[in-house]
C-alpha cells in the first residue's frame, strides 16, 4: 500500500463516497518516495430513452446540465477540503461500474477506492456498483463504509491458503503499521469429518480432538505466513483457526464479533475474471459483512476478461 503509484476513486457526493475519497487521499501519502496520483471520476448513468416534452410540467434535466451540477458540487467540497486541490476530477456519461474500471485501466490504476454503496441502497452492505467495480475490476478494490474516515483500526486479514491469501495478509500488514492497527489472521476450515457425527472410538480415546485439530490449523496458519513473520511478530498479529461449515459465515461472524474496520481478502480466480469473486467465499463476504472490505486481486493474463471492452463488461450484471 506504500508503493502504490496510481489510484482511482469513484465520486457520487454521498457519505460513502466521501470516506472512499478520505482514504484514497490518505492512501496515496503512504508512498514513501512521492505521493500517489489520485483520480476521481464521477460517472453519470444516460438517459436510454426520450420523453416528450408536453407530458411533463417541468423540464427533465439534460446531461450538460448533470454535469454543471456534478462539477458545481466538486467545487463545494473543494472549498471546504483543499486537500482535494491534488486530485483530478473528471465527470463521464456512462454505465458507473464500467467507467471506473475503464478510469482505472487508463491510468494504471493499482487501487480502486468505492463508497461500499449509494444513498439509494444504504440499507445493502455493498451496492450494486461497488459489487461490480469488486467483481470485474483487474486491480485491488477498497470498498469504504461511510463510517471509516481515518485510521482503520482494527483490521481482518483472511487466509485460503493460496497465494493470493498471503497477497492479502502482506497488504493488510501495510496499512496495519501505518494505521497502528490491532491484526488478526484468520483461516475459517471445516472438520475433517464435515457434518458427520465424531465416531465414538474418537469420542472415548480422544476427547480432545476438535481442539488438537485446531491448533494443528493454527500452527499451519502460521506456517503459511512465515514468509512474513518478521513483520507479523512487530505487530503483534493473532492467528485465529476457526471452525465453521461455512467459510464466508465464520469471517462475517469473527469481523462482527471483533469490531473490525477492515477486512482484507483475496479474491481467487480460476481462467477468468468473472470467476474471481462471483460464487466464491469473497463475493459472500463483500456482500454480508458491515465493515469496510479490501479485496485483492490476482494477476489476470494477457486477454483475459479484464481486458474486454467496457461494453460487454456493461452487460455482466452484478448479482450481489
Amino acid at each position: 500500500m506504500n508503493t502504490l503509484k496510481s489510484i482511482v476513486t469513484a465520486v457520487d457526493f454521498s457519505a460513502c463516497s466521501d470516506a472512499a475519497l478520505g482514504q484514497a487521499i490518505r492512501i496515496a501519502s503512504w508512498n514513501t518516495s512521492a505521493k500517489a496520483g489520485v483520480r476521481a471520476v464521477h460517472a453519470i448513468e444516460p438517459l436510454m430513452y426520450d420523453i416528450a416534452q408536453p407530458v411533463l410540467m417541468f423540464p427533465v434535466p439534460s446531461m450538460n446540465d448533470l454535469i454543471g451540477e456534478a462539477d458545481r458540487r466538486w467545487k463545494e467540497d473543494l472549498a471546504k477540503w483543499p486537500e482535494l486541490g491534488e486530485v483530478q476530477f473528471s465527470t463521464v456519461i456512462g454505465h458507473p461500474s464500467a467507467e471506473i474500471i475503464h478510469a482505472a485501466t487508463q491510468n494504471a490504476a493499482e487501487l480502486i477506492c468505492i463508497g461500499a454503496h449509494s444513498t439509494m441502497d444504504a440499507a445493502r452492505g455493498v451496492g450494486a456498483v461497488g459489487a461490480g467495480v469488486a467483481r470485474h475490476a483487474a486491480c485491488d478494490v477498497l470498498l469504504v463504509q461511510a463510517r471509516h474516515i481515518g485510521p482503520f483500526r482494527t483490521i481482518v486479514a483472511c487466509v485460503d491458503f493460496s497465494p493470493t491469501s498471503l497477497e492479502a495478509v502482506e497488504s493488510a500488514l501495510r496499512i496495519a503499521a501505518q494505521d497502528s492497527s490491532q491484526l488478526h489472521v484468520v483461516h475459517a476450515y471445516r472438520e475433517p469429518w464435515n457434518h458427520a457425527a465424531q465416531t465414538d472410538d474418537i469420542a472415548r480415546h480422544m476427547p480432545d480432538f476438535a481442539e488438537k485439530f485446531r491448533e494443528s490449523v493454527r500452527a499451519s496458519l502460521e506456517k503459511f505466513c512465515s514468509p512474513l513473520a518478521h513483520e507479523l511478530k512487530a505487530l503483534r498479529a493473532i492467528y485465529h483457526a476457526i471452525p465453521d461449515p461455512s467459510h464466508a459465515r465464520a469471517i462475517v461472524r469473527f469481523a462482527e464479533a471483533h469490531s473490525a474496520d477492515l477486512v482484507v481478502l483475496g479474491a481467487r480466480g480460476q481462467s477468468t475474471l468473472r470467476q474471481m469473486v462471483f460464487g466464491t467465499t469473497a463475493e459472500h463476504v463483500v456482500r454480508e459483512v458491515r465493515c469496510s472490505v479490501l479485496v485483492i486481486k490476482p494477476n489476470v493474463p494477457e486477454g483475459s476478461e479484464s481486458n474486454q471492452p467496457r461494453a460487454e463488461i456493461e452487460l455482466l450484471k452484478p448479482a450481489f
